[in-house]
């Protein structure tokens, strides 16, 4: 928002508040959720795609590590 005269962005800051504070408590919780609910999960937010890729490879090598570790265990036969 360009503004030129401070008066006027006093005037918006006073109206964005006075909204805030006259809505209910019930719809800015609902408007939180919302917020939280349409939001990028951390990790993609802070690293993009690569640090998603990166958290594949580790899940993927870990999975891998204990099916070693399964195949490893004697097999009871009856």
């Amino acid at each position: 928002m360009a503004v030129e005269k401070p008066e006027e962005y006093i005037k918006f800051i006073t109206g964005k508040a006075i909204n805030f504070i006259d809505m209910p408590m019930d719809t800015r919780r609902e408007n939180r959720q919302k917020a939280k609910a349409t939001r990028e999960p951390w990790l993609t937010r802070w690293f993009g795609i690569g640090g998603f890729g990166v958290m594949q490879w580790i899940k993927s090598t870990a999975r891998e590590e204990s099916n070693e570790e399964q195949s490893d265990l004697p097999v009871k036969m009856t």
